[in-house]
Protein backbone atom coordinates (compact mmCIF):
# COMPACT_ATOMS: atom_id res chain seq x y z
CA UNK A 1 0.00 0.00 0.00
CA UNK A 2 1.55 3.65 -0.90
CA UNK A 3 1.59 5.86 2.28
CA UNK A 4 2.81 9.65 2.55
CA UNK A 5 6.38 9.69 2.19
CA UNK A 6 6.85 5.32 2.07
CA UNK A 7 7.72 5.58 5.84
CA UNK A 8 6.00 5.20 9.36
CA UNK A 9 5.51 8.11 11.67
CA UNK A 10 5.28 8.06 15.52
CA UNK A 11 1.89 8.22 16.88
CA UNK A 12 3.42 8.72 20.70
CA UNK A 13 2.78 11.86 22.66
CA UNK A 14 6.77 12.85 22.39
CA UNK A 15 8.26 16.60 23.01
CA UNK A 16 11.08 15.48 20.70
CA UNK A 17 10.20 18.46 17.97
CA UNK A 18 13.11 17.57 15.79
CA UNK A 19 12.72 13.67 15.21
CA UNK A 20 11.74 13.01 11.51
CA UNK A 21 8.97 10.42 12.84
CA UNK A 22 6.89 12.96 14.36
CA UNK A 23 3.54 14.05 13.09
CA UNK A 24 2.45 17.61 13.49
CA UNK A 25 -0.07 20.17 11.73
CA UNK A 26 2.55 21.29 8.69
CA UNK A 27 3.32 17.36 8.09
CA UNK A 28 -0.45 17.02 7.56
CA UNK A 29 -0.43 19.89 5.58
CA UNK A 30 2.59 18.21 3.37
CA UNK A 31 0.48 14.73 3.12
CA UNK A 32 -2.79 16.68 1.82
CA UNK A 33 -0.64 18.14 -0.88
CA UNK A 34 1.31 15.29 -1.67
CA UNK A 35 -2.33 13.04 -1.48
CA UNK A 36 -3.98 15.36 -3.70
CA UNK A 37 -1.65 14.88 -6.82
CA UNK A 38 -3.16 11.55 -7.23
CA UNK A 39 -6.91 13.03 -7.85
CA UNK A 40 -8.06 10.96 -5.02
CA UNK A 41 -11.85 11.92 -3.93
CA UNK A 42 -11.02 10.51 -0.35
CA UNK A 43 -10.49 12.36 2.68
CA UNK A 44 -8.14 10.17 4.47
CA UNK A 45 -4.44 10.53 3.67
CA UNK A 46 -3.07 7.40 3.63
CA UNK A 47 -0.18 7.77 6.47
CA UNK A 48 1.18 4.83 8.57
CA UNK A 49 1.72 5.13 12.47
CA UNK A 50 3.29 3.44 15.13
CA UNK A 51 4.35 3.85 18.68
CA UNK A 52 8.47 3.86 18.70
CA UNK A 53 8.11 4.96 22.28
CA UNK A 54 8.38 1.46 23.83
CA UNK A 55 10.96 0.47 20.96
CA UNK A 56 14.32 1.68 22.23
CA UNK A 57 13.77 5.03 20.47
CA UNK A 58 16.54 7.26 21.48
CA UNK A 59 14.83 10.57 20.74
CA UNK A 60 11.65 9.77 23.03
CA UNK A 61 11.24 12.09 25.97
CA UNK A 62 7.48 11.89 27.19
CA UNK A 63 5.69 15.53 26.89
CA UNK A 64 4.72 16.84 30.53
CA UNK A 65 1.08 16.05 29.82
CA UNK A 66 2.12 12.23 29.50
CA UNK A 67 4.79 12.25 32.34
CA UNK A 68 1.71 13.90 34.52
CA UNK A 69 -0.56 11.05 33.59
CA UNK A 70 1.96 8.71 34.58
CA UNK A 71 2.82 9.72 38.32
CA UNK A 72 -1.06 9.54 38.65
CA UNK A 73 -1.02 6.43 37.45
CA UNK A 74 1.99 5.26 39.51
CA UNK A 75 0.56 7.34 42.81
CA UNK A 76 -3.09 4.91 42.14
CA UNK A 77 -0.87 1.79 41.87
CA UNK A 78 0.59 2.30 45.38
CA UNK A 79 -2.47 3.49 47.33
CA UNK A 80 -3.91 0.38 46.04
CA UNK A 81 -1.02 -1.56 47.16
CA UNK A 82 -1.83 -0.03 50.28
CA UNK A 83 -4.90 -0.93 50.53
CA UNK A 84 -4.42 -4.78 49.68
Amino acid sequence: MTCFRDMTFCSAECATVSCMRQYNDDTHAEAVLWWDTFGSVSAAVPVAFSDFSNSGCEEYEPTEERLEALKYIRESEEIYNDLA
